[in-house]
């Protein structure tokens, strides 16, 4: 997808007056003139444009359910604009909800589901050696439906993402600083006290918290959790996934089979073309929150080992739980929906495999045409290939567009993508 665009912002979204917190910072809400589709935007002076810049390019390499999902960015002479996603339902800080409890903290059994989210999040990051940097509960959203309550991680101007990793992503530059601060809130969760921390005073935090009279009302399973966290400051920590299977943890229960007709969406999706596909999968960044409720459920089905994309054995071992179906059948399935050709299923990847047909608005297509031809009056042969990023050779590309009569120099109009 072409996130960045030199157009003027005011000319494509309508603003509103009224802002909103989102973590720590102030947005608003704004309505695309080109599908009337609901958004949310972020305006920064160019003077705080380092912090952007770190936000777009963790933002631009994460595709998690519990992340912000970045849709496009404005620049001009004065401002950056991100562009997110809105999120439909009850949308509250953690830091606020947790001001709403009795005693202002929660019980043990949610705190540690909020904290199980957040852990699984952060484990997907570092896959993709994105560190978060300043997690707190300000910075974690939760969104409230009638039929679930989820998390939604934001504000990510402190960012640090590595070509590889590397030991700059350990201690208090990256992964031990996340852990650290994560287990920070666990303990403001369950006690209601908000300690004051930045870089160079964890001692004074740990002191105080070890030292703290709440502790005594606390589970030995929880104290546990929140001293692992703490003690990892400063030193890489050795493996996220032992903490995220700590036993003070509350795994969410998950049914192991998916629906039927949830199967049959994944297996007619084999039957487009790869451009096709493709161009779904740009379209699917386009469906609001509430369009892909169910499909987000059965994300998380076939996400057995909790990593924020889905592996070829979990895709495999799902389906046969599921239902009778052969090998080869499984793997036609997987690499149809594979559209970026690497080893993991990703978020939006699942989504575009299980969109119907049905439920794709007008508002949608023209949502999802303006983002991908940069909001020109066609899109490019060269659009379609970003879309695909950087897993194919030329020859591959070639036989893709050939296949569906498109050459080097084909211009697509709206006309006939809709």
């Amino acid at each position: 997808m072409n996130l960045m665009s030199s157009l003027d912002v005011e000319s494509l979204y309508s603003i509103f007056k009224d802002s909103i917190l989102f973590g720590n910072e102030l947005t608003h809400r704004c309505i695309c003139l080109e599908s009337g589709d609901n958004y949310i935007i972020k305006s920064s002076t160019k003077e705080s444009s380092l912090r952007v810049r770190k936000e777009i390019e963790a933002l631009s390499v994460l595709d998690h359910p519990c992340v912000i999902n970045l849709v496009e960015i404005f620049e001009d002479r004065q401002s950056i604009h991100l562009i997110f996603q809105d999120i439909i339902g009850n949308l509250n800080p953690l830091s606020r909800l947790l001001q709403m409890q009795p005693n202002s903290r929660y019980d043990e059994k949610t705190a540690s589901f909020f904290i199980g989210r957040i852990i699984s999040t952060i484990r997907y990051m570092q896959n993709k050696n994105v560190s978060h940097r300043n997690l707190c509960l300000e910075n974690i959203l939760v969104c409230e439906s009638p039929s679930e309550i989820d998390i939604i991680m934001t504000d990510f101007t402190s960012a640090y993402v590595a070509s590889t990793k590397t030991p700059t992503l350990n201690g208090l530059e990256g992964e031990g600083y996340d852990v650290f601060s994560i287990g920070v809130m666990a303990f403001s969760l369950v006690t209601g006290i908000r300690p004051t921390y930045s870089r160079g005073n964890e001692d004074l935090i740990i002191n105080r918290i070890c030292g703290c009279i709440e502790l005594q009302h606390l589970s030995a399973d929880c104290i546990s959790f929140i001293t692992i966290c703490l003690d990892n400051i400063g030193s890489p920590f050795n493996n996220i996934i032992t903490l995220q299977n700590h036993s003070w943890l509350t795994n969410p229960i998950r049914s192991s089979k998916v629906p039927l007709k949830a199967i049959m969406k994944l297996q007619y999706y084999q039957r487009k073309s790869q451009v096709s596909r493709a161009l779904t999968l740009s379209l699917s960044h386009s469906l609001n929150s509430d369009q892909i409720i169910n499909i987000r459920k059965n994300f998380f089905k076939f996400d057995r080992q909790d990593r924020g994309e889905i592996s070829y054995l979990d895709f495999q071992e799902t389906l046969r739980l599921s239902c009778v179906i052969s090998e080869n059948e499984i793997r036609k399935t997987f690499a149809a929906i594979n559209v970026r050709n690497t080893d993991f299923l990703s978020y939006h990847e699942f989504i575009a495999a299980m969109i119907s047909e049905e439920d794709i608005t007008e508002s949608n297509l023209r949502a999802a045409f303006g983002l991908l031809s940069c909001h020109q009056d066609v899109i490019t042969v060269d659009d379609i290939r970003n879309i695909f990023g950087n897993n194919f050779v030329e020859e591959d590309f070639e036989r893709i567009f050939m296949d569906v009569g498109l050459s080097t120099y084909s211009l697509i109009s709206y006309l006939e993508v809709g």
